[in-house]
């Protein structure tokens, strides 16, 4: 059996004691903002974090340095302790903008996902132990499988899931050009002619491993259930447990 021994997150509704209350009261943490950069009067459904100044670095850096500091003293990146680094966008506005001057090299180092990732393995001090996943909005759910059959195997003795999505012009121009989010708030099973998607930034970190141990400082958020995996083989639609404390 493979557990969550450890999970922190934020998103636009607060820290997970907030965002938990927020989700079971029914709230809803998108607005409708303008599209930055282009003009008109469409408002499109967004969901933003509080910007962290950390100079010389990007506006969401603070976020993912407050992560960094939730986390249980592990030598994390080594053999036992990989890291799995989760993402769909990365720094690709900063991408972006190399794509357009490709001698602008202070922002090469947040362009790629091997560079970013490269930063913060360097600023965090983790071990080269470390997989990049990006695979669009199954990008999470894969890494935390990976980390699992990591566990489950035995190849690790405990397995990191670090995860985040930070909002860019780019990123909502695109969608936004796409016709895919458009004025109206998500409403997946309206029957209409047009429809939209909801977009928000967040953070999220969860550590797994084969005891059950939740530590000090996340027990308060975790009271009520802590959730356990079952191995890969055996896990079907369903199977996800919870074990009450």
């Amino acid at each position: 059996m493979v557990y969550i021994q450890h999970a922190d997150s934020l998103t636009a509704l607060g820290e997970t004691q907030a965002s938990w209350r927020g989700l079971s009261e029914g709230r809803v943490a998108l607005e409708r903002r303008s599209v930055p950069h282009v003009e008109g009067e469409d408002l499109v459904p967004q969901a933003w974090l509080y910007d962290t100044q950390v100079e010389g670095r990007p506006r969401w850096w603070g976020h993912l340095e407050r992560l960094r500091q939730a986390l249980p003293d592990r030598p994390w990146g080594s053999e036992s302790y990989p890291i799995y680094v989760t993402s769909s966008n990365y720094g690709i506005d900063y991408l972006f903008e190399l794509s357009i001057d490709r001698e602008t090299e202070a922002v090469r180092r947040w362009a790629t996902p091997h560079h970013l990732v490269s930063e913060i393995r360097e600023a965090f001090g983790w071990g080269p132990n470390v997989t990049i996943y990006s695979h669009a909005c199954v990008t999470g759910q894969l890494g935390l499988l990976q980390a699992e059959r990591a566990v489950s195997s035995g190849r690790a003795e405990q397995a990191l899931v670090f995860s985040f999505d930070f909002l860019s012009p780019f990123v909502i121009g695109g969608f936004h050009s796409l016709k895919i989010l458009n004025e109206g708030m998500p409403a997946p099973y309206h029957d209409g002619e047009s429809g939209s998607i909801g977009l928000g930034e967040g953070r999220l970190q969860w550590s797994l491993g084969r005891n059950p141990v939740i530590s000090a400082s996340n027990r308060r958020c975790c009271s009520m259930k802590c959730t356990t995996l079952r191995p890969m083989h055996r896990m079907v639609p369903g199977s996800v447990r919870s074990l009450s404390y």
